[in-house]
């Protein structure tokens, strides 16, 4: 049984696209409209970092609940990525993408209107799950759309329309949070996706893989419970201790049941994701540089608009603008990454923008020395220019070298690759930070009740919100200690995103030693 797009927004009629079908007529029309869909995500992704500010300060979180914010969307989107591809190949690519657009939305109007913290990360888990079903399909459509002569060009154009989403969020957000109230970032994505679920529906041509079998149904729910498992202790695991249950049990079974999918997935007739793909070092290298190139921009995304807000008192309109260059930079360049790449080489460009981004990462990591708005722009800027060379190389790399028929698998491993760089990353570095914001603080000499002192521990708005309540000079004290225990914590985090640029570079040099460049 094929699901093949909401019934009522078939649109026109358009014929049914099987693997071996000649080219679709109308398949760059087709292709704008599944970047639609991706752009409002990537709207969205961004739009949160914009609002950790105000979510302190409207909803009263801690920092604790804002990282939440960003990893309850990861931890669903990364635990359900695979089990969601392989029901789009299965069922129908179109209806999936449509779906999970709708979900997404659904997720986006519950953060808006979210009268706590633990309604709004809901809200997030539910917008993940709706990205869940949309990514894989769109990348899997762009794969069944395109010839492999004509798909890195279309993903560069899919990657460009992405960078639109990804630069506009924080400016958006900003202006949003400025003029209305810090909801109001959320709720934007509603009318965009039900633009985007007519428009796929007119444009969009049904397609699947055409397989015959059942359901891998024991790999679905073993995929869940590892990739599920492993993002979670990874996100909890440096906050609450590793030795603690509620970490130690979920990690556990994440690693028992990654494995068992794995043997499973081997040996399964019809399986959900084909693991060997895995075997090309083009697939690996270009799977690890997508998870590092989301391991340092969800972590600046996360930590350094609360620099600019809590630190040099920026509003949001100006922290959107500040954290603008990277998404504008992968706007720019994806297009033409592609060109770069037939002349100079995918190893060669990898390379390329991992020494970018790794440069604009240490300069993100002179916050302690350097500071200020022309530290951020210029590590911003530095970092956007190999942020812009990566994503449509590190995602063609893998989409080029899966067979078409095995669409889905590489969506699935690039989106896996994305949420779980992208979770480790906001995991060590926010945690990080936080310890390091926590180490720096000496409150014994100021006189605090224990409610303050817990209340300036968790976040620098508990030190914001005692400047009322105490004397002006003690104030100002301890303002500048925590501002200062705050931007070291960010630093060093800022450092580790640097550090493990080069790394990915190193193996990366070793995966694709034996390609010409």
């Amino acid at each position: 049984m094929a699901f093949d797009g909401i019934p009522w927004l078939h649109g026109l009629p358009h014929p049914r696209f099987p693997e071996d079908a000649a080219p679709y007529e109308r398949r760059w029309s087709a292709l704008l409209a599944v970047s639609l869909g991706v752009f409002l995500v990537a709207l969205d992704i961004t739009i949160v970092g914009v609002t950790a500010p105000m979510l302190s300060k409207g909803l009263g979180a801690t920092a604790t609940q804002i990282q939440w914010a960003f990893d309850a969307f990861t931890v669903v989107l990364g635990g359900f990525v695979v089990l969601c591809g392989g029901l789009a190949e299965r069922y129908g690519r179109k209806g999936c993408l449509q779906m999970g657009i709708l979900v997404f939305a659904s997720g986006a109007a519950i953060s808006a209107y979210a009268p706590s913290p633990g309604i709004l990360i809901g809200g997030r888990a539910i917008s993940g799950l709706g990205a869940a079903f949309a990514f894989p399909a769109c990348l899997s459509i762009i794969s069944a759309l395109f010839s492999p002569k004509e798909r890195q060009r279309a993903i560069g154009i899919f990657a460009a329309i992405s960078a639109a989403g990804l630069a506009s969020g924080p400016l958006v957000g900003g202006a949003l949070i400025d003029w209305f109230w810090w909801g109001a970032a959320f709720l934007v994505v509603v009318p965009v996706a039900l633009v985007a679920i007519v428009v796929i529906g007119v444009t969009v041509p049904p397609s699947r893989r055409l397989q015959e079998g059942p359901l891998d149904v024991f790999g679905a729910l073993l995929s869940v419970v590892g990739l599920g498992g492993i993002v979670f202790g990874v996100i909890e695991g440096p906050v609450r201790g590793w030795s603690q249950t509620i970490v130690l049990v979920p990690f556990a079974l994440g690693l028992v049941g990654t494995a068992v999918f794995i043997w499973w997935e081997r040996r399964c007739n019809v399986p959900l994701f084909d693991v060997r793909v895995f075997a090309d070092p083009r697939v690996l290298s270009g799977a690890l540089a997508m998870a590092i190139v989301y391991f340092t921009f969800n972590s600046s995304q996360l930590l350094i608009p609360q620099y600019l807000g809590y630190v040099l008192d920026l509003p949001s309109l100006q922290t959107g603008l500040m954290m603008s260059p990277a998404g504008l930079a992968l706007l720019i360049l994806s297009p033409r990454s592609g060109q770069l790449v037939e002349r100079h080489g995918q190893r060669t460009m990898l390379l390329l923008s991992l020494a970018f981004m790794a440069a604009g990462m240490t300069v993100l990591a002179l916050l302690p020395v350097w500071g200020g708005i022309t530290n951020v722009l210029s590590g911003i800027c530095i970092f956007g220019i190999g942020f812009g060379l990566i994503v449509a190389p590190a995602t063609s790399v893998v989409m080029v070298a899966i067979p078409k028929e095995k669409a889905g698998d590489g969506s699935a491993v690039n989106m896996v690759s994305r949420q779980i760089g992208g979770a480790i990353g906001v995991a060590i570095t926010g945690s990080l930070a936080t310890a390091i914001y926590g180490h720096g603080l000496s409150l014994s000499r100021f006189p605090l009740t224990a409610p303050q002192e817990s209340a300036v521990e968790r976040s620098l708005s508990g030190v914001i919100a005692l400047n009322g309540q105490l004397e002006a000079a003690t104030a100002a004290r301890l303002d500048m200690m925590a501002d200062t225990a705050m931007v070291k914590g960010v630093g060093a985090a800022m450092a580790i995103c640097a550090l493990t640029t080069v790394l990915c570079a190193g193996v990366t040099l070793l995966a694709l030693r034996r390609t010409k460049k």
